[in-house]
């Protein structure tokens, strides 16, 4: 794969709002890896699945939150370079937006 390997991803994302309280039986059926992302609160739980036949990755996201959630790919680590999803629930229906983000 390129240097740009981030670019190929799928991303599927579920908000769940309330305090999620997620183990690794918290993953949708094929959902064969998962991490919390924000150490000891828990309320960012993200899964993810490797398809090698179609050189892609599917995400599923399960976030505690009231506002919008973010999920970001870096080739630095750092912010900008980065390809940015951003996702909310409005009036019971749920927005992504792709986005590129050039510096901090």
């Amino acid at each position: 794969m390129s240097g740009r390997w981030y670019q190929a991803f799928l991303l599927a994302i579920t908000v769940n709002f309330g305090f999620v309280q997620c183990d690794h039986h918290g993953c949708s059926p094929g959902y064969d890896r998962w991490q919390h992302l924000d150490g000891e609160t828990q309320k960012y739980f993200l899964c993810w699945k490797v398809d090698w036949s179609d050189q892609s990755i599917t995400f599923e996201a399960k976030v505690a939150t009231t506002g919008w959630v973010g999920l970001g790919f870096s080739p630095t680590g750092f912010m900008p370079e980065s390809d940015v999803v951003i996702g909310w629930v409005k009036d019971g229906r749920g927005y992504l937006k792709d986005r590129y983000a050039t510096a901090r």
